[in-house]
């Protein structure tokens, strides 16, 4: 999809969602032992845990940028990283079932092919407010 990133939907939660139901299809549980006892992944935790990092990631990317351009660079770098390294860091060492294991790690693989197109549309401009008044060298 072309257009401005503002008009572009960026969120994840469809579709880990739809990854995550598969999951539940494909006879995962969601349950784990965590140190205060057993737990299990919901829908809820699952679309809090996309959405909030993403969109508080992004924001703070888009706010200092204004003053360090290269942060969107460093971002591109440092946000796959983390969605990757952390299947590595929480998920397969959970003691999850196998259908459970790998439709969260799909979650965060998924959450790369959403960083990463909305960073570079920060990175070319695309990502500026509708609305924000023309620069002075434009005039």
């Amino acid at each position: 999809m072309r257009g401005p990133a503002w008009k572009r939907r960026n969120d994840d939660g469809p579709a880990n969602l739809a990854l995550f139901f598969l999951g539940i299809l494909a006879g995962g549980s969601y349950a784990f032992t965590s140190p205060a006892g057993p737990a299990r992944v919901d829908a809820v935790v699952l679309v809090g845990f996309t959405v909030l990092p993403l969109a508080l990631g992004l924001t703070i990317v888009a706010v200092v940028r204004r003053w360090w351009p290269a942060v969107v660079t460093v971002a591109l770098v440092v946000a796959p990283v983390l969605e990757i390294g952390t299947i590595l860091a929480m998920t397969i060492p959970a003691d999850l079932d196998l259908p459970s294991t790998i439709a969260l790690a799909l979650c965060h693989v998924a959450l790369v092919a959403v960083t990463v197109p909305a960073l570079r549309a920060l990175r070319t401009g695309q990502g500026s407010s509708p609305t924000a008044a023309p620069r002075t060298a434009d005039l």
